[in-house]
């Protein structure tokens, strides 16, 4: 079908733009919806007379499917302007519609009505966020890895109470408007590999499919070319519940392994959509796709700043203290918001939200807040009993110790060659930090693990 143009005055500076400009107008048209980040990497590259190998491997896709994605373009293109559109005579066509001062004159809004009349959302589980506050720079890298990039799969891990599920829940208001189709599901309560294959098809799926492959290769192929035909954003929340508890971090639980093959091959194959997880831990089998321009992203989480952490608790109430002693309160938790959430409560309740009584008698005597020790107890259950072993170790040095050292103090001589494994596994839990001078606890952590130590302690000698 011919598309109607209308004729403008054009300035012949602005020609090379106008006439990019017309090959996406064109070609949103005739499909329905905007052009993703790969479509318009192919028109930008083919402009800049690039070859489909430099194309493919500025966009880390295949010369092949580069190809593809390009042929149907050329289509587009040759329908949309009735004439034969391809690599060779781009340019010259549509600078010659341009020359001749003939742009594309859109009817109406029906392209967008039909664009916005298939778009989905299934999010009822996503937290509220209309008081999100801060994370400024997190939400501006997802965007980008997401949005501009077309990262196929991207990992936000972090301790508990972090706010990844939150600030997976704020990305989502913020993007949903790029995807077609977004699907929030929770993996709390360990559904199996295949239940949750099944409703993600059955949402991102143009057609009701109930006859599902038998066999989970065949599941996991069925979900890649939904991303595939659409532009999806799918969010599994609370990852960890699938992994080992008692292991190092990220072994999956017997009978969740299909999980790391439905995650490598999101991670592996090419496709159009992203697949988002939050997790207290990563999953194995990642590392090989991961990196800064690979399409498997990782964001790690830290506590939030002095501002942010301000900006939380004066949402609550009202509290007094210099600015020292908000800095010290705030790293003592470690920046973490659920955690100053929590001990906000202590401090308005017991000391009239005066910050300096609160330290004060945190120094003398460490207050525990119930919701809070039940978190850390949640984190540190999941631990192998070298990580606890490494953790005790760090309380009870209460300063950064390197690897050297640790390997001289290791309790048990014949697992020490485990060290390095044993520190990445805590390190990706969130549960230590590193600094030049060594490996450390942050304070809430410390003080947690030594009442742990103590209470050992105690029962060991109750015994003897």
């Amino acid at each position: 079908m011919m598309i109607e143009l209308r004729k403008i005055d054009v300035n012949l500076a602005e020609k090379h733009e106008e006439a990019f400009d017309l090959a996406e107008k064109v070609i949103s048209a005739k499909r329905g919806k905007p052009l993703n980040s790969l479509q318009r990497a192919i028109l930008k590259g083919v402009w800049q007379d690039q070859t489909y190998e430099d194309i493919a491997e500025m966009t880390h896709c295949s010369e092949g499917h580069i190809k593809d994605v390009a042929a149907d373009l050329w289509k587009q293109l040759s329908d949309g302007l009735g004439e034969r559109v391809g690599k060779k005579n781009l340019k010259a066509i549509l600078e010659r519609h341009v020359q001749e001062s003939e742009i594309l004159q859109l009817e109406g809004s029906l392209g967008d009505e039909r664009f916005m009349s298939r778009k989905r959302r299934d999010c009822d589980l996503a937290p509220d966020v209309s008081r999100f506050l801060g994370r400024t720079e997190e939400l501006t890298t997802l965007e980008q890895w997401i949005v501009d990039e077309q990262c196929r799969l991207v990992l936000l891990l972090g301790m508990g109470g972090i706010g990844k599920t939150a600030l997976a829940a704020k990305l989502i208001e913020q993007v949903h408007d790029e995807f077609e189709l977004v699907i929030w599901r929770n993996l709390r309560n360990a559904p199996t590999v295949e239940e949750v294959l099944s409703d993600l098809i059955r949402f991102l799926g143009t057609r009701e499919r109930s006859d599902l492959p038998s066999s989970l290769d065949g599941s996991i192929m069925l979900l890649v070319e939904c991303l595939r035909a659409s532009h999806c954003l799918v969010v599994l929340d609370s990852v960890e519940a699938i992994l080992q508890s008692g292991d190092r971090a990220g072994r999956y639980r017997e009978g969740y392994r299909g999980y790391g093959q439905l995650f490598k091959c999101v991670g592996k194959t090419v496709h159009q959509s992203c697949l988002l997880l939050t997790s207290r831990e990563k999953p194995q089998g990642l590392s090989a796709e991961e990196g800064k321009t690979l399409p498997v992203r990782c964001l790690q989480l830290k506590g939030i700043g002095l501002a942010q952490a301000r900006e939380i608790l004066r949402a609550k109430s009202t509290f007094t203290g210099t600015e020292s002693q908000w800095r010290t309160l705030i790293e003592y938790y470690g920046g973490n918001p659920l955690a100053l959430k929590l001990v906000a409560a202590e401090i308005q309740e017991l000391f009239d939200g005066n910050i300096a009584s609160f330290l004060e008698f945190l120094e003398q005597r460490r207050l525990v807040v119930d919701e809070l020790y039940d978190l850390l107890e949640q984190q540190f259950n999941r631990l192998s009993d070298l990580e606890k072993e490494v953790m005790y170790l760090l309380a009870m040095k209460r300063q950064p110790v390197d690897i050297a050292e640790l390997q001289l103090t290791f309790l048990l001589p014949d697992s020490r060659p485990k060290l390095p494994e044993v520190l990445r596994s805590l390190m990706q839990r969130s549960l230590i930090e590193k600094t030049a001078a060594g490996f450390l606890l942050m304070p809430m952590i410390r003080e947690y693990v030594t009442n742990r130590l103590n209470l050992r302690f105690q029962h060991s000698n109750g015994k003897t």
